[in-house]
């Protein structure tokens, strides 16, 4: 599966357009780029970085993206090494609840992974990371019926987290 990832990876592309952007797109020098890319410009995302992290959130699912966008920005500001005093690790700041049990073999399985994969493996990943918290954002709503708003709560267990989350879009 990981050799899948990077193939996909590999095989996102951005492109270069001579005509203006088309609906739902801007423009970064001459590359074209969805709304959702530019969200990380705006944020500051190192030049280094920002490639990196539009073919990662390319391979989320559209309806979560955004919000993972700013789930992600608030946790750690796109950092995938970050770990919380709480032991919270990654680019999602995913939660040690989330390490034991169940929940991390039904993500392997469910991504067709390796079981031999380390929390860590993942966890430290910007790439899995982000389809691991998409994965767990995607039980939370299941759990919530729907309702972003508990979803985010049940990830983070703050309701200030939530309006930071939410009340990104709308500064």
């Amino acid at each position: 599966m990981i050799k899948r990832i990077l193939l996909v990876l590999v095989g996102v592309s951005l492109f270069v357009r001579v005509m203006g952007p088309g609906p739902g797109q801007d423009v970064v020098g001459n590359l074209q780029i969805d709304n959702w890319q530019s969200i990380l410009v705006e944020r500051g995302v190192s030049d280094q970085e920002l490639f990196r992290l539009f073919e990662i959130y390319a391979l989320v699912g559209s309806d979560l993206r955004d919000v993972l966008l700013d789930m992600h920005y608030v946790e750690s500001r796109y950092d995938s090494l970050a770990v919380s005093f709480g032991g919270d690790c990654g680019i999602g700041q995913i939660n040690p609840r989330w390490w034991s049990g169940r929940n991390f073999r039904d993500f392997l399985v469910d991504l067709d992974l390796s079981l031999d994969l380390s929390f860590n493996d993942v966890v430290f990943s910007a790439e899995m990371c982000v389809l691991y918290s998409e994965w767990i954002l995607r039980k939370l709503l299941d759990k919530s019926g729907g309702d972003i708003r508990l979803a985010l709560k049940y990830y983070n267990g703050s309701w200030d987290y939530v309006d930071k989350v939410l009340g990104l879009r709308n500064e």
